[in-house]
């Protein structure tokens, strides 16, 4: 296991999946899904639980475990799990929905210090329409994630230090927090010894220009950057993900993965660039695929790994961890098996 800690400042919340569905409606319409999915969501949360996941010596980490009423979740040999070594950042509301995160949070090995419980607010609820293909399309109810600010972040983190990593991600849902804020909470993580990465997932004002340069402004405090294939053309202005990546390194100094799907991921760092190929899955639902390759890129990374071997876990523990429909998330030796 890791003995680096790996802090995730992101969006918690449950998600709320339907499908498949054939078409999008029309407004005053309506059309039929297939099975719906409530679960712990949040591009927090799927990096987190798959770091639990990872950390633990033999058997991995089942959602089953988590929505046990009350105590701590067990091992497949009824032990107590370990710390696992991730910290959460997020505001969520003071509702049933919340302290069930918490709670199961907590029995996941996870410490429930970076979370806050705001009275008065709503935890986020995101709704996912599933294609038949797995691809999807989101609505988020934002709720307390509106509560983050540099203020806020700042104090959470506390002292926080290296060795280790800090991962915004889901940074677009954070209206108070925008790129100029982020960058100053990457620099004081850098200055504390913690390496920096970023995902900040698709703008939902569809990235307009002013924006774009802002974010193009925090890639100099970012180690890692780990947008998917959409949101790097928006950010670099290239369509071709090999020429986005090496536009992008270029522009932050450290390393980019560009995630294209099914297809693997291009990378790029100081020293060249290439293509990292996974193997295709025929999986029903996509979601969270981006965020669990994350967490395995950067457990990898914290195992001292290079990054052509991190990036193949980030690939090998997506497919895993998505076959199972994000209720069972792996051990390392299982991924590796």
């Amino acid at each position: 296991m890791t003995h680096f800690t790996i802090h995730v400042l992101g969006n918690v919340g449950v998600d709320l999946s339907m499908g498949p569905v054939g078409r999008l409606p029309t407004w005053g319409t309506e059309i039929l899904a297939g099975e719906s999915v409530y679960r712990p969501g949040g591009a927090a949360v799927n990096v987190a639980l798959a770091l639990a996941g990872l950390s633990r010596a033999r058997r991995g980490l089942s959602l089953a475990e988590l929505e046990r009423s009350a105590g701590p979740a067990a091992t497949s040999d009824g032990s107590t799990p370990p710390e696992a070594p991730v910290r959460v950042y997020c505001t969520l509301g003071d509702d049933r929905d919340g302290k069930a995160l918490r709670d199961q949070l907590l029995r996941a090995g996870i410490p429930a210090t970076g979370l806050e419980l705001v009275a008065g607010e709503r935890t986020s609820l995101g709704l996912a329409l599933v294609r038949a293909d797995g691809e999807r399309a989101f609505v988020t109810d934002l709720g307390a994630l509106r509560r983050v600010d540099k203020a806020w972040a700042l104090s959470r983190l506390g002292d926080a230090s290296g060795p280790g990593w800090l991962l915004a991600t889901g940074m677009t849902l954070f209206p108070g927090l925008p790129p100029d804020a982020l960058a100053e909470v990457f620099r004081t993580a850098r200055a504390r010894g913690l390496m920096t990465a970023l995902d900040t997932g698709w703008d939902v004002d569809d990235w307009p220009p002013a924006r774009v340069e802002a974010w193009r402004e925090v890639l100099p405090a970012v180690d890692l950057f780990l947008p998917n294939e959409s949101e790097a053309a928006r950010l670099s202005g290239q369509d071709n993900p090999a020429l986005a990546a090496r536009a992008l390194q270029k522009r932050s100094g450290g390393t980019v993965i560009v995630k294209t799907g099914t297809a693997g991921a291009w990378v790029a760092t100081p020293h060249g660039a290439w293509m990292a190929p996974t193997e295709p899955l025929a999986v029903p639902d996509t979601t969270g695929a981006g965020d669990v390759f994350d967490a395995g890129v950067l457990y990898g990374l914290s195992l001292g790994w290079p990054v052509d071997r991190a990036v193949r876990l980030g690939h090998r523990l997506a497919g895993t961890v998505l076959q199972n429909r994000r209720s069972y998330f792996p051990s390392l030796a299982e991924v590796l098996a």
